[in-house]
């Protein structure tokens, strides 16, 4: 019996268009949650700065990219 292989389909090129806007997105959102807690510093939850939970939500943003 002979195998045949498949072919898995090409991703259409909207979707790279797509990843690509939304990692502007993120990166964007980020620095202005960056930008504004550094202009109006309040403390977070347990005294720690707010820009110490934002360092952790930055740190996941990149590694879910």
């Amino acid at each position: 019996m002979k195998r045949t292989r498949t072919r898995t389909p090409a991703r259409p090129t909207h979707y790279s268009y797509l990843h690509s806007v939304l990692v502007w997105l993120r990166v964007l959102t980020v620095a202005a949650l960056l930008l504004l807690t550094l202009v109006f510093p309040v403390p977070g939850g347990g005294q720690l700065p707010t820009w110490m939970f934002l360092a952790l939500f930055a740190g996941y943003v990149v590694l879910i990219d």
